[in-house]
């Protein structure tokens, strides 16, 4: 099962890899300072060899681990993936969107295949690894608190606005009727703000209670994907990190008890 468990978990990466390949192999775009570099590695350092050169042994990385898992070449494939899309958002910056799937990335160097997940070792990687991806909710949720009690008591649509307001000023795409109606309907963006600040202060449930892990991934991705439609903002890499790590990763192992008993 711990097998299975890497190799949906290395289908993913394709899949992320997959989507970024035409960035991967083309980028012109990167401006760097080539003295910088040593005169044998400036032929490297040139912005359209390295990046297709990383991406590729990424690819070939990951290709491997599907078919043969092994420590050493995943702690490599792990650093690649850390390397690839750091230099992708310019260097030494990683995406966002991307943060919790790199620290889960760097957490499951630590998992032993030859044990099951249930294991005292894998499950306490993974229970770690469910417990920050949970935090990034639960620390926004505190953000949000001490937003309010900064705020005057009859200001809670102001904060609703404001962060609607920051979303559109950020580029988020949303459509100008969309940006429109919630304008003239600020009460929906007050409310909106409890229900987020509500389910965001409920992230750490599931740690305490783990049978909610799999109810809340289910909320979390409904929630992605509102306000992916509505705000046009789409955390696909958190997704797929709620999909995985708090409901696929839930299923194994209840899978993998069921089988034991």
């Amino acid at each position: 099962m711990t097998k299975f468990f890497f190799q949906i978990y290395h289908l993913i990466w394709l899949a992320f890899l997959s989507y970024n390949a035409r960035f991967f192999v083309n980028q012109n775009h990167f401006n760097i300072e080539l003295t910088m570099f040593a005169k044998p590695f400036s032929y490297l350092a040139n912005p359209e060899v390295l990046f297709p050169l990383v991406f590729l042994l990424t690819v070939s990385l990951t290709l491997f681990n599907l078919i043969r898992h092994n420590l050493i070449v995943f702690s490599l494939t792990t650093v690649c993936y850390l390397l690839l899309f750091s230099l992708k958002h310019s260097f030494g910056k990683i995406d966002h969107n991307m943060q919790g799937w790199m620290v889960l990335s760097v957490l499951f160097c630590g998992l032993n295949i030859k044990q099951p997940l249930s294991s005292f070792r894998n499950l306490t990687i993974i229970r770690l690894g469910q417990c920050l991806l949970l935090s990034h909710y639960f620390s926004s949720g505190l953000w949000k608190v001490r937003k309010m009690f900064n705020s005057p008591p009859d200001s809670i649509y102001n904060l609703g606005l404001e962060h609607f307001a920051t979303t559109i000023a950020g580029g988020s795409g949303t459509s100008l009727l969309i940006e429109n109606f919630f304008v003239e309907n600020d009460w929906l963006l007050g409310l909106g703000f409890i229900i987020v600040l509500i389910f965001q202060l409920t992230a750490l449930i599931p740690f305490f209670l783990n049978k909610w892990y799999k109810a809340w991934a289910f909320v979390a991705v409904g929630f992605h994907i509102v306000t992916g439609f509505s705000l046009a903002i789409w955390f696909k890499p958190t997704i797929i990190s709620l999909i995985f790590l708090l409901y696929i990763t839930e299923e194994l192992m209840t899978h993998e008890s069921n089988n034991v008993s």
